[in-house]
């Protein structure tokens, strides 16, 4: 019996085993509330409610009928990383936007 990876209803899933993981862990559902997302990041569930509440939680959220929930697919995409970093760029961002625009540069000039 083989089961298929579907993706949420209105949402391109990522490519990932993370989403796949949670979507083993809670079959039918969409998303999870705090309290979830707590258990799944490890994170306290009033940081996260209070954070998410004053828009300044990393995670996407909706809220649903007076409830504050999060798509598993916001959520996996969170767990793998696919997110932009504050602050000052890395070495390593740094040294391949030099490399990027060089070459960009050379193309330009041909």
């Amino acid at each position: 019996m083989s089961t298929a990876s579907v993706a949420p209803i209105g949402a391109s899933a990522p490519a990932s085993s993370t989403l796949v993981l949670l979507q083993q862990k809670y079959p039918t559902r969409i998303a999870l509330d705090c309290k979830e997302l707590a258990i799944v990041i490890g994170a306290c569930d009033k940081h996260i409610a209070n954070r998410a509440a004053a828009g300044a939680y990393p995670i996407r959220s909706l809220k649903i009928g007076g409830k504050r929930v999060f798509t598993i697919v916001d959520i996996a995409r969170f767990l793998d990383g696919d997110r932009t970093r504050r602050g000052r760029p890395t070495k390593i961002d740094q040294i391949a936007r030099r490399e990027t625009s060089a070459v960009q540069t050379v193309g330009a000039q041909s």
